[in-house]
């Protein structure tokens, strides 16, 4: 079994071996987000999030991650990007999954700046879908 060090280690061969493998950026962005290792976390999300088209929904996985820390870290400006820009790529989506995290990511925080409006319309799309989550219904 690899202590803490050693997986830590391990995922940094991977990303330094490997830059434009963006699953690796993003692994080990998860690891130092769950080793309260923030700033560190932020780089490589941004660096794996920086290496997609904007329109996937992988990308969109990665953006939903990086909100939250944006939020909790306190750099809203860079929160508040984000969400517009969700929003601009997957406001029409039909994709549940996608419209419900959405929602979440921007309305998240009670220090958004952007407009509410196209992301309570990707809550009440989620709430309404037949396939919705149970957690969204009352």
């Amino acid at each position: 079994e690899m202590n803490h060090a050693e997986v830590e280690g391990l995922l940094s061969l991977l990303v330094d071996a490997y830059p434009r493998v963006h699953q690796f950026s993003y692994l080990r962005g998860l690891f130092y987000a769950r080793s309260r290792k923030w700033q560190e976390a932020d780089e490589d999300f941004t660096a794996a999030l920086q290496q997609l088209p904007r329109s996937s929904k992988l990308w969109h996985e990665y953006a939903y991650r990086l909100a939250y820390l944006h939020a909790y870290t306190g750099q809203l400006d860079r929160y508040h990007d984000l969400c517009r820009q969700t929003i601009e790529e997957f406001g029409d989506t039909d994709d549940v999954k996608i419209a419900e995290r959405t929602a979440k990511m921007c309305l998240f925080s009670n220090q958004i700046e952007v407009d509410l409006g196209p992301a309570a319309l990707l809550a009440d799309k989620a709430f309404a879908a037949p396939e919705a989550s149970d957690d969204l219904r009352p």
